[in-house]
């Protein structure tokens, strides 16, 4: 059983082992989060060699040594071989650092859940490392349900945050609302494309008088 959480891992230093495209999209996913990463393969797959070129990723075209752990914060073994991933699993276990063995559950300290994002919105599927068929299958369907419209409206509450707070200083009748926008028809005009009447309506629902 698996304790779900978030990671902040902007510019903090993150390791992964494996020059393969399992490696790269790993470390995609980092890039995005801002972490500052280190490749360790002695291989490399030319995605990989062009982020290193481009000065993204700090590269070393070696075998991987227990010396390559040292001051890092988070690690993803991507390699092809399974032996190796489990050796460096279980070395991860003992130094009592973040890792993850891709494929490989038993050798991890965590997993990484299925994802997709629709801007501040984020939706992970966790099979616990059962199935990441099924966590996959499961994204794809819900990707069809919550279209950028979801993502758009939370860049209007964010923008409206702090008006929100001064104006409505009670945390109760906020919370009423919300929930007040959230079941109106702002969703239906963001998929619209209608931002202007979206925000419109939301600032009537917001401050246009008692929310019963």
């Amino acid at each position: 059983m698996y304790y779900p959480v978030n990671l902040d891992v902007r510019e903090k230093r993150c390791l992964v082992v494996g020059g393969g495209e399992v490696a790269y999209r790993k470390v995609k996913g980092l890039l995005r989060a801002g972490a500052l990463l280190t490749v360790v393969a002695p291989q490399l797959g030319e995605k990989l060699k062009r982020l290193g070129k481009a000065g993204r990723i700090r590269v070393l075209q070696v075998r991987f040594k227990e010396r390559h752990l040292k001051n890092h914060f988070l690690i993803i073994v991507a390699t092809d071989d399974p032996t190796t991933n489990s050796f460096i699993g279980k070395l991860c276990q003992k130094k009592n650092l973040l890792v993850n063995v891709v494929d490989q559950p038993e050798d991890c300290t965590f997993t990484v859940p299925s994802l997709f994002k629709r801007g501040p919105l984020t939706i992970a599927i966790s099979t616990n490392g059962s199935s990441p068929a099924l966590s996959k299958k499961i994204r794809k369907d819900l990707e069809k349900k919550y279209g950028k419209e979801f993502g758009e409206f939370l860049d209007l509450m964010a923008e409206m945050r702090k008006e929100v707070i001064r104006r409505i200083p009670s945390s109760r009748n906020r919370k009423r609302r919300f929930e007040k926008v959230i079941s109106s028809n702002v969703l239906t005009l963001l998929q619209k494309g209608k931002r202007p009447e979206a925000k419109k309506r939301i600032r009537e629902i917001l401050y246009g008088g008692s929310v019963s």
